[in-house]
């Protein structure tokens, strides 16, 4: 006789814990669990911003906050009113308008110092008290146990609430750290608050979860407590079929956003600029492609390095489109973060590229962080941290695309799906039932 099905509730802002948590609840009827998701309420395209699953929705219960709204909310609109443009940073808009130097900081100021005062949690709260309010009628479907995911500490404090109401455990799953958070930008004093808030709020959780190790160490000191690790992972829309062949040019495509400050795109470009000059690397094979990437400094960079008739910018492509330019790449390329007090940072596009199948080039970054490890135990390209490993690592690879037409993949297959989020479900699975053995 099967067992009647767990249920668990999911708290999450889905609007910003899309990929991870939409794929995790979508798999996790798999493993006995029923999700409900707990979220504000979704724009009308939800279906289609996320690509999700034509029968997403009868595998997860939703249950919607009727808040859409955030601190800026009220501002946004008189600003749309006075002519700033929807599908732009308002922010940047006002420092265009201001002028650059001094005016511009004050602009940076006054968005700081009112986030930080009205921001608190985060910018997202004002769903917290609507949210409490609707859960008080949950009492009757008896969960079993609440999950929920962070990158916004709201969701951290509604589901400590309810785990004191309901008396259930709680797992606080982290996509990206709440008061160590690599792109904390609130003021010195704001952190002391949200370190002390976040210890206070995390208390009651059963298990605290994270998505690689580097975060783990960096958690497991903070808290003093065990933190757990479930990766990030790729869902079924992004596996290769197969039916994409690669490019017959030498593609080399990067996808997403850049951060100067932590990423350093000379660890490309230079050596490639020396494979070209040397006529090592033919300048017309090459197609080098920035997908969703800011191109203002990397165009400078491009010319610089006597290479700028060979990079293209592709504007943010949707899902569907990203992955098949991801899949006829002779190569994806990866800029690893620079920092060293930032362990276990690396982009959700290292997920995306496995499932892609075609070899990764990953530069920068520190000999034993997580990407290294994870590209090592799939064979499913290189990893190259200095300018001469790049260097040797872009001539080998462009003597096999000119010898073969195209660069060879070997990644091994059993090892990239341990991150599909069926595998991962999976592991929530079992880590629910012991939390509730526990």
């Amino acid at each position: 006789m099967e067992r009647e099905m767990r249920k668990v509730l999911v708290v999450a802002n889905l609007a910003d814990s899309f990929p991870r948590i939409t794929n995790i609840a979508y798999h996790l009827p798999e493993c006995g669990w029923q999700p409900y998701l707990l979220t504000p309420l979704l724009r009308q395209d939800a279906k289609a911003r996320f690509n999700l699953p034509d029968d997403f929705f009868r595998r997860v219960r939703l249950l919607e906050v009727p808040v859409d709204s955030d601190i800026f909310y009220f501002y946004r609109r008189i600003f749309y009113s006075l002519g700033i443009k929807k599908n732009r940073s308002i922010s940047d808009q006002l420092k265009s308008g201001v002028g650059a130097g001094r005016s511009s900081g004050i602009v940076d100021f006054f968005l700081q110092a009112y986030q930080a005062v009205a921001g608190f949690p985060d910018t997202q709260h004002m769903w917290i008290g609507p949210a409490l309010k609707m859960a008080a009628g949950f009492a009757e479907e008896k969960f079993d146990l609440i999950l929920s995911s962070h990158p916004h500490a709201s969701v951290n404090v509604i589901a400590s609430k309810l785990q004191k109401r309901f008396n259930i455990p709680w797992v606080a799953d982290f996509r990206d750290l709440w008061s160590q958070n690599h792109n904390y930008l609130m003021p010195s004093w704001r952190r002391w608050v949200d370190r002390l808030y976040e210890k206070k709020t995390l208390c009651n959780a059963a298990a605290v979860v994270t998505v690689s190790d580097g975060f783990a160490r960096k958690q497991q000191q903070f808290l003093g407590r065990e933190i757990l690790v479930i990766t990030n992972g790729f869902g079924r829309d992004t596996i290769t079929d197969g039916s994409v062949v690669p490019t017959r040019k030498f593609t080399v495509t990067y996808c997403g956003t850049l951060y100067p400050k932590v990423q350093n795109p000379l660890k490309f470009f230079k050596p490639l600029c020396e494979l070209v000059s040397s006529g090592e690397i033919c300048k017309s094979d090459l197609d080098i492609r920035f997908i969703g990437t800011d191109s203002s400094f990397l165009e400078k960079i491009a010319e610089d390095c006597g290479v700028s008739s060979a990079v293209t910018f592709i504007p943010r492509l949707p899902r569907a489109e990203l992955f098949v330019k991801q899949r006829e790449s002779q190569v994806l390329l990866m800029f690893n973060w620079e920092d060293p007090d930032s362990p276990g940072v690396y982009a959700l596009k290292l997920f995306e590229y496995l499932a892609a199948k075609r070899p990764i080039l990953a530069t920068g970054g520190y000999p034993e962080d997580d990407v290294s490890g994870i590209i090592a135990k799939a064979d499913a390209g290189v990893f190259a941290p200095s300018h001469n490993s790049v260097k040797d690592s872009l001539r080998a690879m462009y003597i096999q695309y000119k010898r073969d037409g195209a660069v060879s993949y070997s990644g091994i297959d059993e090892e990239i799906r341990r991150y599909s989020y069926d595998k991962l479900a999976a592991q929530y699975g079992s880590l629910f039932e012991n939390v509730l053995k526990a």
